[in-house]
């Protein structure tokens, strides 16, 4: 049975109509009007993970009415269950999933079993203004580098999942707006919470001046819109080649050189998850 056919539903959408021809505008008929759609929702509650910690039907419904927020539109679109297309909806526009605010972002919890993640971490997927804790951090937040023209080199940097003990897992993806550096790998899978990937970025300045750069590293989360995860900005810098060396200059230079061959990036590259420090 779809939730504007059933019964409470109906007795809901009776009171409203009785409360609107009544003219009923007081403080009071707003009480009533809002009451009437809570009691409707109710019958839906159990659909919902972690109802309690979200707010139970208070923070789920608008004051307008459950049946015209863009949550309940959501909802029925869905088949009136929770599931994976529902959980990927934005339905209150706050660049959370609906399963993100409610620690599922996958839509794989089933009704009568335990809330899945962290009750800690959870927030409304009715409300704009109810956002959960971003799960995701980069260190260090900012990258520069430096390398000759025409060498490659790399910079450390780690993938945390920051989310609170308990809280759930994310895959990601890492991508690069400048061709003259990319990560070590591309994406990483079911990185669980208070642990990190320690990834490289490498540099290739082979068709470079020399110069300062300046690009982003950014992290992609499915059911997280963009612009709430920070983008990582990085500076590569490739002075000029110094035409007055020789002597000990040179042999300097030499030495240098034979740094940077031993710690070019090993292809490749992640290490397991570890434990954040």
């Amino acid at each position: 049975m779809r939730p504007f056919e059933s019964p409470s539903f109906r007795f809901s959408l009776r009171a409203t109509r009785r409360v609107r021809r009544a003219g009923a505008v007081t403080a009071g008929g707003a009480v009533l009007l809002a009451a009437t759609s809570a009691f409707a929702f109710a019958e839906y509650g159990a659909q919902f993970p972690n109802l309690t910690a979200a707010g139970g039907c208070d923070g789920m419904c608008h004051a307008t009415g459950y049946d015209q927020s863009p949550l309940y539109i959501d909802f029925a679109a869905s088949g009136s269950t929770w599931n994976a297309t529902f959980a990927s909806k934005d339905s209150d526009g706050d660049g959370f999933s609906n399963g993100w605010e409610l620690q599922d972002p996958k839509g794989t919890w089933v009704p009568g079993t335990s809330d899945p993640g962290n009750a800690a971490a959870v927030s409304s997927p009715a409300l704009a203004n109810s956002l959960p804790p971003l799960p995701v951090a980069v260190d260090p937040p900012s990258i520069t580098h430096s390398e000759s023209p025409g060498a490659n080199g790399s910079e450390g940097f780690a993938v945390k999942n920051v989310g609170s003990p308990g809280a759930v897992s994310f895959d990601y993806t890492l991508s690069t707006d400048q061709t003259w550096m990319a990560p070590s790998v591309s994406s990483g899978s079911g990185l669980p919470p208070q642990m990190q990937n320690l990834l490289d970025l490498i540099f290739a300045t082979n068709s470079l001046a020399p110069g300062t750069y300046m690009g982003h590293l950014t992290v992609s989360i499915a059911g997280i819109r963009a612009d709430r995860i920070p983008t990582v900005p990085v500076s590569l810098n490739t002075p000029e080649p110094d035409a007055a060396l020789g002597g000990a200059a040179a042999v300097l230079a030499l030495a240098l050189g034979a740094v940077r061959v031993a710690r070019r990036p090993r292809g490749d590259r992640v290490r397991s998850a570890v434990p954040h420090r």
